[in-house]
C-alpha cells in the first residue's frame, strides 16, 4: 500500500510572534525539487511570516510555487494539489501514446523540428488555469487573471521571470512592466525548458525557461526596476537618457548594479527571504559550503534534523549510481596516483641520461602498455614528453616540469570534487539543465537571506517521484527552514 503524502511534522510555532522583516519571497527554479518548497511553506506559515508577504518572485518551478502561493494557496493546498496529480503526464500534454510508447517519440521529433520544442504544454496552461480559477473565483476573478488583478484585488505583487529570444534578455513579469499579462502565461513562459518545451509566443515574441539566464532572482524586489513608488516610474528614469545611456542600463552586467540595487528601494534588501535548491551530488550550488553549514549546525543541536533516505526506487538507483560513483572515483585515483608514479621514472631517466642515451632509457624503462590509457606508443610517449629531440634540439625536461607544475595540480584538484553520473539521456539532460541554472548572480551577501534546501537524490526532470520522494523533499524544505530562522533569530 502506498504511502500517504502528509505535511512535515517540524513546526515552525516556536517562531510564532517572533518580528521577522520579511515581506517579499523569491524561488528558485528547479523543476520536480520544487516539491521542497511545501515543506518551507508551512514553516514560514507557522512561524506566521507567510501572512506578511505581500511579493512573491520565482522562475521555472519557483514561478509555479510564487504564483500558487500569490493567489493565497497555503501549503496544504499545494500538497493536495500537487500531489493529487501525474505531474509528467501535466507537463508532457497527458504523456502521449502510452499504449504504443514509439509512438511518442516520432510526436515528439516531429515536434521538435517544426514547433521548436517537443511539447507543447498545453495541457499544463490549462491546468494550471484551473487550479487558479478555483484558488480566485471567490474574489470574482477567473483563470485568466492578470498581474494588474493580483494587485489591485489580492494586494500582491508577482514577479515572473521568463526569457525573450528575439531580444536575448530577461524579462521581468509584474504589475509594473506587464499589467495585462496573464499569470498562467507567464508561469507558461517561464518554464519553457529548451528542447523539452515549445517556446510560448505572445505578441510576436518567443519565450523560453527564464531560468537560462535568472533562475535565482533573489534581487528583483532590490532596487528601482519593480519598484511601485512615484519617483521610480519608467518614465521618470529614462526622461532625459539617451540612447547609449538607456542601453548602459539595460546591459546584464548591470543588472544589480544599476537596476535592482538594495540601496534603491526600501522594499528590497533585507526584506526578501528566498528560497534555493541544492544537493551535493546531483546540483551543487554557490556557496553550498555556507548553506549546507548552516544544515549541519542544526542537525547538530536536533539529531531528528538528519536526512534519512526512503526505500522508494528513486532513493535506490540514487545509492546504486552513488556507490559506482565512488567506486570509479577510487580507481580514477589508484590511476592518477599511477600517473604520478610515472613521471617521477620519466624524470629520473631524464636525469640519469646524456641526449645520447635518453631515448634508449627510455625505450628500456618502458612497456608499451605503460602508455595505452593515453593511445600512445612508446615512440609517441618520448615525442610527447621531449618534443625538442624531434626538432633537432637537445632534450630538456620543460614539459615534465609543466605536467608536474600545472596538469598534475589541477588533475588531483579536480578528482577531489567528485564525478557525476550522466549515462542516460535524461541524466545528461538533468544535468544540463542544472548547470544552465547555476548562471544567475548569487552573491555572498545573498546566503544571508537565503533558505537552502538541500534536495539530496532527487534530480530536476524525477517528476514521476513516489509519495515517499515528495514527503522526504517536504521534510527537506521543512527542516532547512527552521535551521534558517533559528540563526537568523539568534542574529537579529
Amino acid at each position: 500500500m502506498a504511502t500517504a503524502v502528509r505535511l512535515p511534522a517540524r513546526s515552525g510555532v516556536e517562531f510564532a510572534g517572533k518580528e521577522f522583516p520579511f515581506n517579499n519571497l523569491v524561488l528558485e527554479g528547479g523543476g520536480a525539487k520544487g516539491i521542497a518548497y511545501i515543506g518551507a511553506a508551512k514553516i514560514l506559515e507557522d512561524a506566521g511570516i507567510m501572512k506578511n508577504i505581500k511579493r512573491f518572485g520565482g522562475t521555472s518551478a519557483g514561478a509555479i510555487t510564487a504564483a500558487l502561493l500569490a493567489v493565497g494557496m497555503t501549503s496544504e493546498e499545494m500538497m493536495t494539489t500537487l500531489s493529487g496529480v501525474n505531474l509528467w503526464d501535466v507537463l508532457m500534454d497527458g504523456g502521449g501514446h502510452r499504449w504504443i510508447p514509439w509512438l511518442d517519440y516520432i510526436s515528439y521529433a516531429r515536434n521538435l523540428i517544426y514547433n521548436k520544442g517537443a511539447n507543447p504544454g498545453n495541457e499544463f496552461l490549462k491546468w494550471f488555469g484551473d487550479v487558479i480559477r478555483e484558488q480566485v473565483k471567490r474574489h470574482g476573478l477567473d483563470e485568466d487573471v492578470t498581474f494588474l488583478e493580483l494587485y489591485k484585488v489580492l494586494d500582491v505583487e508577482l514577479c515572473i521571470v521568463a526569457y525573450n529570444v528575439q531580444y536575448a534578455r530577461e524579462l521581468y513579469f509584474h504589475v509594473k512592466t506587464a499589467p495585462l499579462m496573464r499569470v498562467r502565461e507567464a508561469v507558461r513562459m517561464s518554464m519553457s525548458i529548451p528542447v523539452a518545451f515549445e517556446p510560448y509566443e505572445r505578441g510576436g515574441f518567443l519565450h523560453i525557461d527564464g531560468g537560462l539566464v535568472a533562475n535565482y532572482p533573489v534581487y528583483c524586489f532590490d532596487g528601482w526596476w519593480l519598484s511601485l513608488n512615484p519617483e521610480d516610474t519608467f518614465q521618470a528614469k529614462f526622461d532625459g537618457k539617451t540612447e547609449t545611456e538607456v542601453k548602459t542600463l539595460m546591459s546584464p552586467e548591470n543588472l544589480r548594479d544599476k537596476r535592482f540595487s538594495p540601496v534603491q528601494n526600501s522594499n528590497g534588501g533585507e526584506k526578501t527571504l528566498g528560497l534555493i535548491l541544492f544537493s551535493e551530488d546531483t546540483d551543487p550550488s554557490p556557496h553550498e559550503a555556507d548553506l549546507e553549514a548552516r544544515l549541519r549546525r542544526l542537525e547538530k543541536k536536533d539529531p531528528t534534523a538528519r536526512k534519512v533516505r526512503p526505500g522508494t526506487d528513486l532513493a535506490s538507483t540514487y545509492e546504486k549510481d552513488h556507490a559506482e560513483r565512488e567506486e570509479f572515483n577510487r580507481e580514477e585515483r589508484k590511476r592518477f596516483a599511477g600517473y604520478g608514479k610515472g613521471l617521477i621514472r620519466i624524470e629520473r631517466v631524464y636525469q640519469s641520461s646524456t641526449p645520447d642515451t635518453l631515448e634508449e632509457n627510455f625505450m628500456k624503462e618502458f612497456k608499451e602498455e605503460d602508455f595505452a590509457p593515453w593511445g600512445w606508443t612508446k615512440a609517441e610517449a618520448f615525442a610527447a614528453y621531449f618534443p625538442q629531440v624531434e626538432r633537432g634540439k637537445e632534450p630538456t625536461d620543460e614539459v615534465l616540469k609543466h605536467l608536474k607544475d600545472n596538469w598534475l595540480v589541477l588533475e588531483a584538484k579536480t578528482l577531489s570534487l567528485g564525478e557525476k553520473k550522466v549515462k542516460t539521456s535524461m541524466q545528461y539532460y538533468s544535468s544540463l539543465l542544472d548547470f544552465m541554472g547555476k548562471n544567475e548572480p548569487f552573491e555572498k551577501e545573498d546566503v544571508e537571506r537565503t533558505i537552502g534546501i538541500d534536495v539530496d537524490y532527487v534530480g530536476t526532470m524525477d517528476f514521476d517521484m513516489a509519495n515517499d520522494d515528495m514527503n522526504f523533499l517536504m521534510d527537506q524544505g521543512a527542516a532547512a527552514a527552521v535551521a534558517f530562522l533559528r540563526e537568523y533569530q539568534s542574529d537579529a
